[in-house]
Formats: C-alpha cells, structure tokens, sequence
C-alpha cells in the first residue's frame, strides 16, 4: 500500500470546502514539509466575520504560510491563496478558514 503525505492528511484531518492539493520538500532547507491546499471545486467560501455563504470577490496575489502539527519531527506548513469574499453583511473580506 503506497500511502503519500496528501492521503494520510485526508484520513486525519479532512477539510470541508478544501482539498489538498500536493506536498513537496522545502526546496532551500529540505527539512520541511510543504503542503498546498486548494479550494474545492463547487464549494462557497464563507465570510471570516459572519461565518455566512458568500461569492468569492478575488483572489489576493499572495501565498500565505501556516504551520501545522509536524510528522516524525518533520515541520509541516500549509500553503494556500485566501480568497476574498464579498459578504452581503459585513462587505469585502478574506474567506473563513479552518
């Protein structure tokens, strides 16, 4: 059974609205993990201040960095492109994420 760093992040942590899109060694230091989350297709982002539905407004040119839990002491970021949603309550704003 050939299992990748992508499916045992699908079975542990699964992310609704998300998938994960590939994992790849940190091309400077090679001692980290880096892995790209997209968003799912057909899937609504939801506003980060009212947590509602709401239509995507763009997408902001810069890749944001969060550390995840690491892996046999291998440090573990995801990588992913926040959309910004245009809320009909509270305006434009950058998508919830979990």
């Amino acid at each position: 059974m050939n299992i990748t760093v992508t499916s045992l992040l699908k079975r542990v942590l699964p992310l609704k609205g998300f998938c994960y899109a590939g994992a790849r060694w940190d091309e400077y230091t090679g001692e980290v993990i880096e892995v790209e989350l997209a968003a799912r297709r057909g899937a609504r982002a939801r506003c980060s201040c009212c947590r509602h539905p709401a239509p995507c407004y763009d997408h902001p040119a810069g890749v944001r960095r969060w550390p995840f839990i690491g892996l046999w002491a291998i440090a573990i970021f995801f990588l992913y492109r926040p959309r910004r949603v245009a809320c009909r309550r509270c305006g434009v704003r950058v998508e919830l994420l979990p």
